[in-house]
């Protein structure tokens, strides 16, 4: 549609035909012309929203069905401006009628492939790289009608994006092309550029300050800052598993996320543990007790930041690295911005089938994880609110989880072939269900604890699973790249699940809740069983 609209506001061309009852589509492209529809370019141009007014008016609509798409081009990273272009092939019968617009169109003339090229070669016209390189694929067909039959079947398949890399040098520039041999690995320059331990230590100290701020914090608002700098230290997680990516491959790579996991079922064991003990031996005291359980944890991050400085070695060569932070800078948005993380933007020169692969998967990710933290969140809620359980009950409850999650990460998931990773995931996104509806349907601790096992047995099947699928997915160098976007949609997904799911439990109640919760959750199953492809 866009396409569609740009075309008409600056040429003229309006690939548009009239509605006939019964018509099939063609490969053909249709326009619609005619002085009457000329001050209608104007008006579009001005205001988009009158291109819905001008088919109403003539009774037309926009011929999508014959453009094709034909190939995706994204503007190298050194330009100060840049696009994401997609062209499409639109192929006429006849020649349509052109009324340029006078701002945007300098010259047009209608011309064969070869002859834009030798005029390109004698310097009369100016093709950028993406125009000459996609006229000169045309000059492979000698008839229009060979292309048009091509292009239907080809644009079948989507294509993939080029990004393309130029260098200077004496005055001149050279453009280099996916598949190219001075080709870089990362054209986009996405990598680490300081290596994996030194931003590691980074984390770990902003971790350890944010525990420092905590412990001596005398009011909420010194408290709150303590978790921002904490919250935003917390890449320590997703430079875990880029560097587990980094030192393994794709036989392997599924026992190293699975690590992660059990790293975390056994922070569930311990660290609710610790929570009720200080809870606790709180109760009889007045003072600033919370200063003891954060002066612990900062014990945990200073022996942290000892054990990566002396014993962790850094996995990222430095050959491997980017040479300069000024790109990483320029594409930080790609981070920052929710639409650019849900379009994995910073991951370039997949294939367009891939992209859409990796894009599916971290909605489906996102998704469960909405949903997902939202009962994990409530938890204490409902049983305090069910079965009046204490703070040390809930603490074992807590254990109770991360022991299970341990027990099936260490002794299943981490000897799992690559090849069963999907079906794996699929099958814990199948358990989350039935384990929301026992939650939400116990009225006694047996029933309760079924569905809390389910819980705790789909959690430790699914984050790993998924992470590993996520790993497959961009150069060497862009794993980090990409595990860092997929832990920041997860982590969208924990801010957010949890305060509509506190919402929804204290207006309608937890069985609503929960149940909702299930019906939600087939989404994302069926979507990664049906629709998602290694």
């Amino acid at each position: 549609m866009t396409a569609i609209r740009e075309t008409f506001e600056e040429s003229g061309i309006l690939i548009c035909k009239k509605y006939v009852a019964d018509e099939k589509n063609s490969s053909w492209a249709s326009y619609f012309g005619g002085h009457e529809i000329k001050e209608w370019q104007k008006k579009v141009h001005d205001n988009p929203v009158q291109f819905l007014e001008l088919c109403h008016q003539f009774k037309i609509y926009p011929d999508i069905w014959a453009l094709h798409e034909w190939s995706n081009w994204l503007t190298p990273s050194s330009r100060p401006k840049r696009f994401d272009t997609i062209f499409f092939l639109a192929s006429f019968q006849n020649e349509p009628p052109i009324y340029a617009e006078k701002n945007e169109v300098q010259h047009y003339e209608w011309a064969t492939p070869s002859e834009y090229l030798e005029n390109n070669h004698n310097s009369e016209i100016k093709l950028p790289p993406p125009q000459f390189y996609e006229i000169s694929r045309l000059m492979n067909f000698q008839t229009i009608e060979s292309l048009v039959k091509f292009n239907e079947s080809r644009a079948m398949l989507g294509c993939e994006r080029f990004l393309p890399y130029r260098i200077k040098k004496d005055k001149m520039t050279v453009t280099f092309l996916p598949g190219d041999e001075l080709y870089p690995a990362d054209a986009e320059n996405t990598k680490d550029v300081f290596g994996r331990k030194v931003m590691m230590l980074l984390c770990l100290t902003g971790i350890a300050i944010s525990y420092i701020l905590w412990a001596f914090s005398s009011n909420l608002l010194y408290f709150i800052i303590a978790r921002f700098i904490g919250g935003i230290s917390k890449g320590n997680v997703s430079l875990s598993m880029a560097i587990i990516a980094d030192v393994s491959n794709m036989k392997t790579r599924g026992k190293g996320m699975a690590l992660v996991g059990i790293a975390f079922s056994l922070g569930f064991i311990i660290g609710p543990m610790i929570g009720a003990i200080f809870a606790l031996w709180a109760k009889n005291r007045t003072d600033a007790w919370f200063t003891f359980p954060a002066l612990f944890a900062l014990l945990l991050a200073v022996l942290d930041l000892i054990f990566v400085a002396f014993y962790f070695e850094e996995s990222l060569p430095a050959e491997k690295r980017a040479k300069s932070i000024k790109t990483g800078i320029e594409r930080a948005k790609s981070f920052i911005y929710v639409n650019d993380l849900f379009r994995f933007t910073a991951v370039t020169n997949l294939k367009v089938s891939e992209q859409r692969q990796l894009r599916l998967l971290g909605l489906v990710y996102f998704v469960y994880l909405f949903i997902y933290s939202g009962l994990e969140f409530t938890l204490t809620f409902f049983t305090h609110h069910v079965f009046n359980y204490t703070s040390m009950e809930q603490g074992w409850m807590f254990f109770a989880i991360g022991l299970t999650m341990a027990l099936i990460q260490g002794g299943y998931v981490r000897r799992l072939p690559a090849s069963k990773t999907k079906f794996t995931a699929v099958l814990g996104l199948w358990l989350i269900i039935p384990s929301f509806v026992s939650i939400g349907m116990a009225s006694t601790t047996t029933l309760f604890y079924v569905g809390l096992f389910l819980f705790a047995f789909s959690t430790a099947l699914v984050v790993p699973c998924m992470m590993t699928m996520a790993s497959q997915y961009g150069s060497a160098q862009q794993k980090g790249a990409v595990m860092g976007i997929f832990r920041s949609l997860g982590a969208l997904a924990r801010a957010m699940g949890p305060i509509v799911a506190s919402i929804a439990f204290w207006s309608m109640g937890s069985r609503p809740t929960y149940l909702i919760g299930a019906v939600g959750l087939l989404w994302p199953v069926l979507k990664l069983q049906y629709s998602y492809s290694n």
